[in-house]
């Protein structure tokens, strides 16, 4: 159950689920009057609507037990370590669905801090408003110190970076995105986390405490690796996996 509700239903998810609720209500309201055929009737409009959205959240999470993509994750995290080994500097791996931000130093893990990410938990960031943490590899480009950041302290990374841009741009050449679309930016690693939820425009959240841990020991330049899934078992993917998750 904590699984499915970290997911967050889309819009029309939520419409769904709505009127799943309505339609059942109705049921059980019929049945009480003695109408069966009328109450069975609505339980079964109810119980499509209900798969209607669970379709859709099934849709999103599959995509962390992806075995492509999960390649792909652990080959930017390979590379981000290998490159933390030669420079004997740190690195930074976001993990999505673990809520977790990892630092490396040398290419070991020297402390790992729990995070809270966008509100849009599911999907890779593609354009302003979508309120999703990015994928991808990225740098440091400035630390902002109290005072300087609504959140505490913050780390601003180089999103949009190049693929980010082409990505967008092949989306909207499909079709799968308005042309006025723009990728977005003033993505951080920031303070004022630890709410044990996912709630940030796109953001990766920690608390206060441990966002000073963090702003001590990096710098600009720091590489900043954001994988959905690192292949161990996330939120996401098992819920992907459970045959109960989406019903």
């Amino acid at each position: 159950e904590a699984a499915a509700s970290a997911v967050g239903p889309s819009a029309s998810e939520r419409h769904a689920l709505s009127e799943a609720r309505v339609l059942l209500d109705k049921a059980v309201a019929l049945l009480r009057d003695g109408d069966f055929d009328a109450s069975q009737s609505r339980a079964g409009q109810s119980a499509t609507a209900f798969r209607r959205a669970a379709s859709g959240i099934r849709g999103r999470v599959r995509r962390y037990s992806d075995p492509s993509l999960v390649r792909t994750w652990r080959h930017w995290v390979a590379e981000t370590l290998a490159e933390s080994r030669r420079s004997g500097r740190e690195a930074i791996v976001v993990v999505k669905e673990r809520n977790e931000v990892i630092l490396f130093r040398a290419g070991r893990r020297v402390a790992v801090y729990d995070a809270d990410m966008g509100r849009n938990s599911t999907v890779r960031k593609t354009r302003s408003g979508d309120a999703a943490t990015p994928e991808g590899r990225y740098r440091i480009v400035a630390l902002r110190d109290v005072g300087n950041s609504s959140f505490h302290r913050a780390l601003l990374l180089d999103y949009p970076n190049a693929e980010d841009r082409r990505r967008l741009r092949r989306e909207i050449d499909a079709g799968a995105a308005s042309r006025r679309s723009r990728p977005g930016g003033s993505i951080e690693i920031h303070g004022e986390g630890g709410r044990g939820k996912d709630w940030t425009d796109g953001c990766v959240a920690l608390s206060n405490a441990d966002m000073d841990r963090l702003f001590a020991q990096v710098r600009v330049g720091t590489p900043v690796t954001i994988v959905g899934s690192d292949g161990r078992q996330g939120k996401f993917s098992s819920l992907a996996e459970d045959p109960r998750g989406g019903e």
